[in-house]
């Protein structure tokens, strides 16, 4: 039977174990962005998709590590409140 707490320690444990694997993720995008920037320097086109992949490689680990800290702080907030 599902309670109330163990649903929340549920999606917390759920959540840390998935931002490792997001953020890995992200490194390899933002790292596959900077190596086609490098590899194709004498192309602008290929140099914009570059940057492109970069660009989003950042702005999605962002998201990742700021919902990884959101959580950190709800859990902390609410740990002795169930």
């Amino acid at each position: 039977m599902w309670t109330l707490k163990t649903l929340i320690e549920f999606v917390t444990f759920l959540i840390g174990f998935t931002i490792p694997i997001a953020v890995g993720i992200c490194l390899v995008i933002f790292f596959w962005g900077l190596a086609i920037l490098i590899l194709d320097s004498g192309n602008a086109e290929k140099m914009k998709e570059g940057r492109n992949k970069m660009l989003w490689g950042i702005l999605s680990m962002f998201v990742v590590l700021s919902l990884g800290g959101i959580v950190a702080i709800l859990q902390s907030t609410l740990e002795g409140n169930f």
